[in-house]
């Protein structure tokens, strides 16, 4: 895929939009000459477009307010008090910034304490499982270099329902919970609301007191918010952590990582181990039973 499609998938287009609209907004309020008016209209229209196009899942009422507060501004125009034009600019501004600090707080990397983990479970679809049977997964690509106790629960093809179903078959200890699922049923055309209580299912029957379960975010395409905003949602109601979609996508856009678009090559799957273990890997400790042997040779 084209580096731009990645690159809005992975919400990158928010931000830069935010910009343009506060910038449309400076612009207008301090300068007054016709051409700056007009150019700040432009600025302010591109801006719209790629925050609606980066899909970032943030509450439906601060999107209210900012679409009330940017028809108000464009709107400034038929009052005559400069007192009033300033206080729509700034109200503007507020729920401009607002919106840009909630994105900000949903972009930094997870939290988690250090060395506490004895093991790590993978409950996911192809992207961890692999395609056609391959070794060289990520989970198993953790266990070679880390000498980290992972168990993959990832299933090819697998929905948040299958998911479900599999790791009810499981017995989990303690440990750290890795959930990269829901794809396939974004892609397979599983509506919002059906695919919040799915993965509201899942995230009821691997939460434990002793278990930290963290999830990967999906990459989002035009108007896929709703998505976005399930998972934000069920993981605020059971304490589980992130992995913003950005840090998913930019595995994906690396050049050569990628089979089809989605699923991963040889290459693929070296980079998301690396990210995976950027993310958890702290929180993980070593398995003496995956070190190599170091028996010195005989005399």
């Amino acid at each position: 895929m084209p580096w731009i499609v990645y690159f809005i998938a992975g919400g990158g287009t928010f931000l830069p939009g935010a910009g343009l609209i506060a910038l449309a907004v400076l612009s207008q309020a301090i300068f007054t000459r016709r051409w700056i008016g007009i150019l700040a209209v432009v600025m302010a229209v591109v801006g719209i477009i790629l925050v609606v196009i980066s899909a970032e899942a943030i509450t439906w009422w601060i999107y209210l307010l900012w679409i009330v507060a940017t028809l108000a501004w464009r709107l400034r125009g038929v009052f005559k008090s400069r007192r009033r034009k300033l206080l729509i600019d700034l109200a503007q501004l507020a729920v401009t910034f607002s919106a840009a600090a909630m994105a900000v707080s949903y972009q930094l990397r997870p939290t988690l304490p250090p060395a506490v983990f004895a093991r790590l479970y993978v409950i996911g679809d192809s992207v961890s499982a692999g395609m056609g049977g391959a070794s060289s997964t990520w989970p198993a690509i953790l266990v070679a270099e880390h000498h980290v106790q992972v168990i993959d629960l990832s299933r090819a093809g697998a929905t948040i329902a299958d998911a479900t179903r599999h790791s009810q078959t499981q017995t989990l200890a303690d440990g750290l919970v890795l959930l990269e699922v829901g794809g396939n049923d974004m892609l397979g055309h599983t509506d919002a609301d059906q695919f919040g209580k799915d993965l509201a299912a899942l995230a009821r029957q691997v939460y434990r007191p002793g278990r930290q379960v963290v999830m990967l975010e999906l990459p989002l395409f035009p108007f896929n918010n709703a998505y976005g905003l399930q998972q934000r949602r069920i993981a605020a109601q059971y304490g589980i952590r992130l992995i913003p979609r950005k840090y998913f996508v930019r595995v994906l856009a690396n050049p050569g990582a990628t089979l089809d678009g989605i699923h991963l090559s040889a290459t693929g799957q070296q980079r998301m181990a690396q990210m995976i273990w950027e993310m958890v890997g702290a929180s993980l400790r070593v398995d003496a039973r995956q070190l190599p042997n170091e028996n010195p040779l005989p005399k």
